[in-house]
């Protein structure tokens, strides 16, 4: 298929929960939520500065010289189930989180719609699946989000059963985002009377 690669946004909400001040410093956290057969979905976070630590790494500790690197911290805080302290997930204060958004991205190769499963298995982000990868299918059918609590016992690394879970939790966000599609349905305006015409200053 020929054609230029791209990673195309296609829509986001954001959900404020509380003000962020003129020139208060806050930190943006990002990763993936879910993906469906076209589109991948990404959270953002918008959390108050220094008030969340992670405990560990997996690529950048963000800063330009350290005693250790980010490779090592991650290592010995327990590498990729860094982000659960002794069973248990780590607690984050309830004013610290100023607002979440949710977007989603579809992946093009011309004018061929990529499945963001087919991508993130090429781009070495996924573990391998059962089966392999001869399908475009899609997920596999939803895996109930209890069996999250499971996963741990499996050890640090992440499998697919893991990677199932996590994209059936969320998906339960996800598909409410997507069902905003429908908003362009709604639109009324050659239906009926509009209550006026309003310009600005410029036009």
């Amino acid at each position: 298929m020929g054609g230029r690669f791209g990673f195309v946004l296609g829509g986001i909400e954001c959900n404020y929960r509380r003000e962020i001040k003129p020139y208060e410093k806050y930190e943006m956290w990002t990763r993936v939520l879910a993906w469906d057969k076209k589109w991948l979905y990404i959270v953002s976070h918008f959390v108050k500065k220094g008030a969340i630590k992670p405990q560990g790494y997996t690529l950048s500790n963000g800063k330009w010289f350290g005693p250790e690197s980010a490779t090592k911290r991650h290592q010995k805080s327990g590498g990729d189930r860094a982000h659960v302290a002794n069973g248990k997930a780590a607690s984050v204060p309830n004013k610290a989180i100023y607002a979440s958004a949710i977007s989603k991205y579809v992946f093009k190769k011309g004018r061929l719609t990529l499945h963001p499963e087919i991508v993130l298995e090429a781009s070495g982000l996924l573990p391998a699946r059962p089966g392999g990868w001869a399908t475009t299918a899609g997920p596999a059918p939803a895996v109930d989000a209890s069996e999250l609590s499971n996963v741990a016992d499996e050890g640090s690394e992440w499998t697919w059963k893991t990677v199932e879970a996590e994209n059936a939790t969320g998906l339960k966000l996800a598909e409410s985002f997507a069902a905003l599609d429908g908003l362009f349905d709604v639109f009324t305006g050659s239906d009926r009377p509009s209550l006026g015409v309003y310009h600005d200053m410029v036009i």
